[in-house]
């Protein structure tokens, strides 16, 4: 590891977490972790009779212990549509299969390959991961990828949002390409914000889960509304990275990544050694962007004017779910689900 990212590892408790509240103005509910939706979905994923998907959440020990947080979070983010009557069990479990995919690939990136030992090795998976071709090598991502397009395929509402769904998919993993190439030190570490969260706001994978939605629950309404509904999902993604990094400081910094710290430092000129007493104008400085980025994602969702209001909504929920969720733990750190 670098030493400038060891002493920004060894300091990162220092920094304080997104106040969540403070930020929208208002008191925001967290989601509700082990209620019984969301306990649904783990009965499902346990008997499903596609082998592939119980299989990709026992590949590595963090996807399953993700599951409370994941299922907590998808029940919460779709309790609208619920209660418009616009999705029932089944298509819930389709949502939460394509968010459990966000856990399956970032896991498979983290544990699995680790630090890489050549750009050649990510560019490889990702080429086929991108082409869905299970029968290459039996990886279980690719395979849960195959099975996912296919289950997604047989609802009326690929026809309107599985390009969406097709891009966002494409968009996270060349994302977490990107983190793992920078990990292993084949491109260069971003230097600001802006060139920072061009890439790991997509590989947070919000939209794969919100377009997953929008497929699901069809609302027409919007299928004139793509270009705004694309730009409602990088803000989210983009709040959601910020938050992530803030929670998980410690663990990124250690494995010698970038993270919103690390980066605000540098775009403010900060040296390594000045990050302690600095603190505060680096928080200042990301509270700042966090601001700019909900200010914009509030603009985003007014251009997209459905009729029910629940596609909106339903992206409003995960942004403020997820942020809650990470204002006391990582997803990974609350206690694995049971039936």
């Amino acid at each position: 590891m670098k030493d400038g990212a060891r002493h920004a590892a060894d300091v990162a408790d220092g920094f304080a977490r997104l106040d969540v509240s403070a930020l929208f103005g208002q008191p925001l509910v967290r989601p509700d972790l082990g209620g019984a939706h969301a306990l649904r979905l783990v009965m499902k994923l346990d008997v499903d009779r596609v082998h592939v998907f119980p299989e990709a959440s026992r590949m590595f020990s963090r996807t399953r212990a993700a599951l409370t947080g994941l299922t907590g979070l998808v029940d919460h983010l779709l309790t609208p549509a619920r209660a418009a009557g616009l999705i029932d069990d089944d298509g819930a479990y389709d949502v939460f299969l394509a968010t459990l995919f966000i856990l399956v690939i970032d896991d498979r990136f983290d544990e699995a390959m680790g630090i890489p030992a050549s750009a050649d090795v990510v560019d490889r998976f990702v080429a086929q991961l991108l082409v869905r071709a299970a029968s290459t090598a039996g990886d279980v991502p690719s395979c849960f990828l195959v099975a996912l397009f296919e289950r997604l395929r047989l609802r009326p509402g690929w026809v309107r949002f599985g390009g969406l769904f097709a891009d966002e998919i494409e968009a996270m993993i060349r994302g977490m390409a990107l983190e793992s190439k920078e990990r292993g030190g084949f491109v260069k570490a971003p230097s600001s914000f802006e060139e920072y969260l061009a890439y790991a706001g997509d590989s947070v994978g919000l939209g794969v889960g919100l377009a997953a939605a929008l497929v699901v629950i069809n609302d027409c309404s919007v299928e004139k509304c793509i270009s705004p509904i694309r730009q409602v999902h990088r803000l989210a993604s983009r709040m959601a990275r910020i938050a992530n990094d803030l929670r998980s400081r410690k663990r990124e910094l250690k494995e010698g990544r970038s993270n919103i710290i690390t980066v605000a430092a540098r775009q403010l000129g900060i040296p390594d050694g000045r990050v302690v007493a600095e603190q505060s104008t680096l928080m200042g400085a990301i509270e700042a962007l966090a601001l700019r980025e909900l200010a914009s994602l509030r603009g985003a969702l007014r251009l997209i004017g459905s009729v029910t209001g629940v596609p909106e909504e339903i992206a409003m929920r995960a942004v403020t779910g997820l942020l809650t969720l990470y204002e006391v733990g990582d997803l990974h750190d609350f206690s694995q689900p049971t039936a």
